[in-house]
């Protein structure tokens, strides 16, 4: 019975950076149990070393020195057992994630979160607030956890070009009003083309 209850009785410490802000127009909560189904998520552990750029290496190298610390994994492993959480098959051992599905419940009491649906201008999502929690043995292996708040994550940044010049033509009058030359003087000022000189002709008054 003690051995089932290893993380359940540890102290739980906040996972660094996991703080959501509530949604942005988001109504009330639709149900707080977040509907029925399963969740799946994405539990970020740290790699064996961290990776050198300047090191030229073949797949199976990078697998073997950057690839997922095994100490992390198992706890991460024990960690969802105890929760009723299942360990889906790893797919590729280079990359530090391991795939955690389970029930909304087991979820919620496994990260320390509430889970709720909401309804939004951008559509229906599981929102989450706050921090998520883990137990103390955990801390220092476990970077991230990803998929439990299912709002969007990227933003169109689009922007419509706003134009800053009119495609209008002058007549010489009008070009001559606008650089304020005068109406009668005894020089005649002719402006040329941008590509040719500029210059005066003197004429008697």
């Amino acid at each position: 019975m003690a051995a089932s209850a290893r993380f359940g009785s540890q102290k739980r410490v906040t996972l660094r950076g996991s703080v959501r802000q509530p949604f942005p127009g988001a109504t009330a909560a639709v149900d707080r149990k977040a509907a029925a189904g399963q969740v799946r998520v994405s539990v970020i552990v740290n790699p064996n070393a961290p990776v050198d750029t300047a090191v030229r290496m073949t797949r199976a190298q990078f697998a073997t020195r950057h690839g997922a610390n095994p100490e992390s994994v198992k706890l991460v492993k024990a960690f969802a057992k105890e929760f009723g959480l299942t360990v889906e098959p790893v797919v590729r051992p280079a990359h530090c994630i391991v795939h955690l599905s389970g029930s909304v419940a087991a979820m919620q009491k496994a990260f320390g979160v509430t889970l709720a649906q909401h309804v939004t201008d951008a559509g229906k999502f599981r929102l989450r607030e706050g921090a998520i929690t883990l137990p103390e043995e955990l801390e220092g292996h476990v970077v991230a956890v990803l998929g439990l708040d299912n709002r969007p994550q990227a933003k169109p940044h689009f922007r419509v070009a706003v134009p800053h010049a009119d495609n209008v033509s002058y007549t010489p009058v009008q070009v001559a009003a606008l650089y304020g030359f005068p109406a009668a003087a005894g020089i005649v000022r002719r402006i040329l083309r941008p590509t040719s000189r500029l210059w005066d002709c003197p004429r008697p008054v």
